[in-house]
């Protein structure tokens, strides 16, 4: 049963208690009313009949004498008149007589006055008209007279017992009246005590365990957690008592869950900050190998402006073979050191195109792992988002419990609104971190494609350098087998005059290429510069995170969870 109900039973209790009393004092004032109305409906005016047929009864009997000794005959007219007065008089006290004594005396009343009515109006008054007063004289003494006695006899008689249920209505009416007042005094007395026993009764129930329960919130405000209301009813109480005991439950299961993720956030902190450190040792690595890319291609770049020069001399040197076909025989010792030179100058150019090649092979690794550390700092950087936001959750939902408890949650409120913040704060720059690895992912991405793009140059200018290789041996081979044959020496040079202006377009082709790979490589090294620096950053948020981990810790760690008397 709820308290509330409880309440209204002690209350109906009291109410029925006064509604008993006041219904008894309602009829007992009824039964009053009752006996008044009684008296002024029926007893009274009996009462006023009877006395009026009384008063009539001797105006007959005065009436007849006044004839008998005036002979007047208004007195014989005034005496019927007051006949046929009683007569209706008693005609309606038989009418109204509720018991049958009174209706039977009012009958005997009726009897002896038409008797005494008719005694005069057929013997007495024709007698005493008749002239013989002696006999008329003699009927009103031996006859009519007793009849007037017994008449007025039955009319005391009727009076009398009128008079004596009057008086027993007037007695009933005021010891109703009384005992009416008794019993609502009593019933208010009886009212005032059963209230003020009921309330003391109902303010002992209610304050107990409130003040139990007002305790067991001192002791969670100072951070004991363990502690449990009794549930001993199932009124409000009770319900209090089981809300308590929830909150407590849900508090208790958010500072663990707090402290779990404060111990997961400095983990992966820590965690996060050593793979910070594996990627900067990375970038630096990667930068300097970047670095000594870019110095090669800008050695390559210098060998091959080297090697087209060389090929341009080869070019006008074969251009004057050509036009000194005739000494081309004294000459061609000349034009043989001068291909070998040119052989020697292109197997430097491939030497150095393969070494440019090796190294964007080199770069290109480096770069894809950069980028596989990004995709690692993302990875953990939605798992820090990801605590954060739970971290945050929880700390939403302790302010909303805090806010539930009242005063006794504020301390709670604090370590709640704290958690929140640095919830927020872990959120923030776990979206920091997000910008930085993306910003790094893009120039990785782009520095991947344009070393892809690099090596693809290279390895053209690779097969182009060993194509001039390979011409520059047929020309040596040519030469030689053609000092004797001028002829055949011209129309090589013809040849080799297009083919000398080939190798050179190609050659600046793959000088200008190795310029582009140069400065993108640059651009790699600065934008592996500024990765670096931005993996410092997130090492140096990882720390301040894992910080404040730790001080989400100590807080939490004032909180009782456990039996074994231990903190979180």
């Amino acid at each position: 049963m709820t308290l509330a109900r409880k309440m209204v039973a002690y209350f109906l209790l009291v109410i029925l208690v006064a509604t008993a009393g006041f219904v008894y004092t309602v009829y007992s004032c009824t039964q009053a009313q009752v006996f008044v109305n009684n008296l002024k409906g029926y007893e009274i005016p009996c009462l006023e009949k009877t006395t009026e047929i009384a008063y009539n009864a001797l105006g007959e009997s005065y009436n007849i004498k006044a004839y008998l000794l005036y002979g007047t005959d208004q007195y014989l007219d005034e005496f019927k008149r007051l006949a046929d007065m009683n007569a209706k008089l008693e005609d309606e006290l038989i009418k109204e007589a509720r018991t049958e004594d009174s209706r039977s005396l009012y009958v005997e009343i009726k009897a002896l006055n038409d008797e005494y009515t008719k005694g005069d109006d057929e013997k007495l008054i024709p007698l005493w008209k008749a002239g013989n007063k002696d006999a008329a004289m003699e009927i009103a003494t031996n006859e009519l007279a007793p009849l007037a006695t017994q008449l007025i006899n039955k009319v005391d008689e009727a009076k009398t017992r009128q008079n004596n249920a009057i008086n027993q209505a007037m007695d009933n009416t005021f010891k109703a009246t009384k005992q009416a007042n008794m019993v609502a005094i009593a019933s208010a007395i009886l009212v005032v005590i059963l209230g003020i026993i009921i309330g003391l009764f109902a303010a002992r129930k209610i304050t107990a365990p409130i003040k139990v329960l007002q305790g067991l919130m001192a002791e969670a405000s100072e951070g004991n957690l363990m502690v449990k209301a009794a549930v001993q009813t199932k009124d409000e109480i009770g319900q209090l008592c089981e809300s308590f005991n929830t909150m407590i439950t849900a508090q208790k299961e958010i500072v663990q869950a707090v402290n779990s993720s404060s111990i997961e956030l400095a983990a992966a902190s820590q965690e996060m900050a050593a793979s910070s450190t594996d990627v900067s040792e990375a970038t630096t690595n990667i930068s300097q190998k970047t670095q000594t890319v870019a110095r090669s291609m800008e050695e390559a770049s210098n060998s091959s402006i080297e090697t087209s020069q060389v090929l341009i001399e080869l070019s006008a040197l074969i251009q004057i073979a050509k036009d000194k076909a005739a000494s081309a025989s004294i000459k061609s010792e000349a034009s043989i050191n001068a291909a070998k030179e040119g052989k020697a100058t292109v197997d430097e150019v491939r030497q150095c195109m393969n070494t440019i090649y090796n190294k964007t092979r080199e770069a290109e690794k480096v770069i894809t792992l950069l980028n596989e550390y990004s995709q690692q700092i993302s990875i953990i950087n939605e798992t820090i988002t990801g605590i954060a936001n739970q971290t945050n959750l929880l700390a939403l939902n302790a302010a909303i419990e805090a806010a539930r408890a009242g005063e006794s949650g504020r301390g709670f409120a604090v370590v709640a609104e704290e958690v929140r913040k640095l919830a927020e704060q872990s959120n923030a720059e776990a979206g920091n971190i997000l910008q930085l690895v993306s910003k790094i992912t893009e120039n990785t991405d782009s520095a991947v494609v344009a070393m892809k793009h690099s090596l693809a140059e290279v390895e053209v200018g690779v097969e182009e350098v060993n194509k001039a290789g390979k011409s520059l041996e047929n020309i040596m081979l040519a030469v030689t087998e053609t000092v004797s044959d001028i002829d055949g020496i011209a129309k090589v040079t013809d040849d080799e005059v297009a083919s000398s202006d080939k190798i050179v377009q190609l050659i600046e082709i793959v000088a200008e290429d190795i310029e582009g790979t140069s400065r993108e490589a640059q651009e790699v090294s600065a934008a592996i510069e500024e990765t670096t620096a931005t993996i410092e950053t997130v090492a140096a948020s990882s720390e301040q995170t894992s910080a404040m981990a730790q001080n989400l810790h100590n807080l939490i760690s004032r909180f009782k969870v456990d039996a074994s008397g231990e903190k979180s």
